[in-house]
């Protein structure tokens, strides 16, 4: 049996991916409690949890998203840390991360739709991991899942059915540990045991 290691896109739209040695085995976009079950369920004496890590945050809020985003990747520290998991962020800044697939940057004069490095990280993840569904239910501000309130057959849709959307977390959070396999840092970090 390999070792249960964990990796992760921090955020509300994030998601943790549980790994065994190099096989994925499950991902779960963002919840507190569902990682804390989760972690607590997998881990093992020598867990860890990879995390991006987060430099700068370019958006129109700025320093707010940023504040944002240290927040949820507090919470996720302190959940490892409340259960003996190390958290680690080793060289998994965006730009070292996405080096194994340079399609997911953007080149320099290369103009991109909004979403366009997220429908990206989509398409590679599905190539990679076919079995995954991106696709998850859309929240109301209130947290509630969204639904359709007429029929539309057309679309086979039916009143009552979950809306649902692209969760690119959950591909963030795959591509964040297949690209620590890829770049051999896996193999490196377990006999070095590195923690940041």
């Amino acid at each position: 049996m390999g070792r249960i290691w964990f990796s992760c896109d921090p955020g509300k739209t994030g998601a943790l991916a549980i790994w065994q040695d190099k096989d994925l085995l499950h991902v779960v976009d963002y919840n507190k409690e569902k990682y804390k079950e989760l972690l607590q369920t997998h881990k093992e004496e020598d867990s860890f949890l990879l995390c991006e890590k987060i430099d700068t945050v370019y958006n129109a809020k700025g320093k707010f998203a940023a504040f944002r985003l240290g927040t949820y990747i507090g919470i996720i520290e302190g959940l490892c840390s409340g259960l003996d998991i190390n958290f680690t962020t080793y060289k998994s800044t965006p730009r070292e991360w996405k080096k194994p697939w340079p399609n997911l940057t953007k080149q320099k004069g290369e103009k991109w739709d909004n979403d366009e490095g997220k429908k990206r990280y989509c398409e590679l993840c599905k190539e990679l991991y076919p079995k995954i569904d991106l696709y998850g239910p859309q929240y109301d501000k209130n947290g509630n899942i969204e639904v359709y309130k007429k029929d539309n057959k057309k679309k086979g849709i039916k009143a009552g059915d979950a809306k649902l959307e692209l969760k690119d977390g959950r591909a963030a959070a795959i591509l964040i540990g297949r690209s620590f396999i890829e770049r051999g840092l896996l193999d490196n970090f377990l006999k070095k045991d590195e923690y940041e």
